[in-house]
């Protein structure tokens, strides 16, 4: 629909166009170095950063806050610890320092333990078997053996995004006193305490591990991302049949502009080399790129060409959104860098050649600009002459 209120042609020939679509957006998530660095799953990766906080002695001075947050946690399971049949009073391992934490603990069997919290003031020692997304098969009657050697207090849990099940385990079960999810452990952290206290960096890392871990906060994703896909899809189907027409001509449109533009790529790309202009030259295609996706810069086709005093002039053939003009245009600036810093003459500017125009006339009407950025700069910032 245009500003007037007038439906265009386009939209006329395809109804579903005119519909609002500025609202349908992705989740905006924050940014996180979990997700960022590649590693959002791996159980090694989460450990190394649980053990940070589990330790009350590190650098994030929380304190015991973590570890009591995992006691609080296991003691709402009404778990037993090992060996015993009453529940866990957490008040007796509450707000220690004592905690040593070590990562994949060796038993004297060679097997691994994922995260082992030991205190020797209240002799007592945590199993943790760290369960992102693999089965639980653990040898927990090991890991018992090795904590129940030196500890008078040992507790066995399995830590996950969701509940896990038991049941691989067959008779093994005995040996694990509680499942806990994460988000058991961090519904029990006290954010206002720990913004109070905590270091801000290590406060930080937290709460974007929380992010990429917490089930909660992956659901609630989830029901952002079908809010969005709903909106899209309740615009695009119905009475309306041509949406699937709309893509098939855009296909066709877009090889349109591309056999042309090949055609005058080359050609042009002759006629600066032939007249000793040329320093390079480039060829891109708006919907093979992110940014032209993101901007409907769909139907468009920019061949760049570098001169020999630094500058840089691009032929735009196709359309651009919210421009005047369709068919060719021109672009130019002062160095392949920056190709925003656009002189003033020449910032999608259309060109003095129609579609209907010869290819001899598009590529002098093209030429005749380069010579022109020549001759009014011998030398520019992209390219030293001398």
């Amino acid at each position: 629909m245009s500003a007037d209120g007038v439906r265009d042609p386009l939209s006329a020939s395809f109804p579903f166009l005119s519909a609002e679509y500025a609202s349908i957006r992705a989740p905006r998530r924050p940014v996180n170095v979990f997700r960022l660095s590649g590693f959002p799953r791996w159980e090694t990766v989460s450990s190394r950063v649980l053990g940070y906080f589990l330790d009350p002695r590190e650098r994030h001075r929380l304190g015991s806050m973590c570890v009591d947050a995992l006691l609080r946690a296991i003691e709402a399971q009404h778990a037993s610890c090992l060996g015993g049949d009453e529940p866990l009073d957490a008040s007796t391992l509450l707000g220690s320092t004592g905690w040593t934490v070590d990562l994949e603990a060796g038993t004297a069997d060679g097997k691994r333990i994922d995260i082992l919290l030991t205190n020797d003031e209240l002799s007592a020692a945590i199993i943790v078997e760290n369960k992102l997304d693999a089965d639980v098969y653990n040898p927990f009657a090991s890991y018992a053996r090795y904590a129940m050697s030196s500890y008078r207090t040992v507790l066995s849990i399995v830590l996950a995004p969701t509940h896990r099940s038991l049941a691989a385990l067959d008779r093994g079960s005995e040996w694990v006193s509680a499942t806990i999810v994460y988000d058991d452990v961090f519904d029990r952290i006290d954010r206002f305490v720990a913004a109070e206290r905590g270091d801000e960096r290590s406060l930080d890392l937290l709460e974007q591990f929380i992010e990429n871990t917490s089930e909660r906060a992956q659901r609630v994703d989830a029901n952002t991302e079908a809010e969005t896909l709903e909106a899209f899809w309740s615009a695009t189907v119905g009475p309306d049949k041509h949406f699937g027409e709309f893509f098939e001509a855009l296909v066709r449109v877009n090889g349109i502009l591309s056999a042309r533009a090949q055609t005058l790529f080359t050609l042009i790309r002759d006629v600066l080399q032939e007249r000793g202009i040329l320093a390079d030259s480039w060829h891109v295609s708006g919907r093979d790129r992110s940014w032209g996706r993101a901007d409907g810069r769909v139907a468009i086709v920019y061949l760049g060409f570098e001169l020999t005093n630094g500058d840089c002039s691009e032929l735009m053939i196709g359309q651009y959104p919210g421009r005047s003009w369709s068919g060719f245009a021109i672009k130019a600036y002062p160095s392949r860098r920056d190709p925003h810093a656009m002189y003033g003459a020449y910032n999608h500017e259309p060109l003095a050649a129609s579609w209907r125009d010869p290819d001899a006339d598009v590529v002098g009407a093209f030429v005749a600009i380069c010579e022109r950025l020549l001759a009014e700069r011998p030398s520019s910032p992209g390219r030293l002459i001398g």
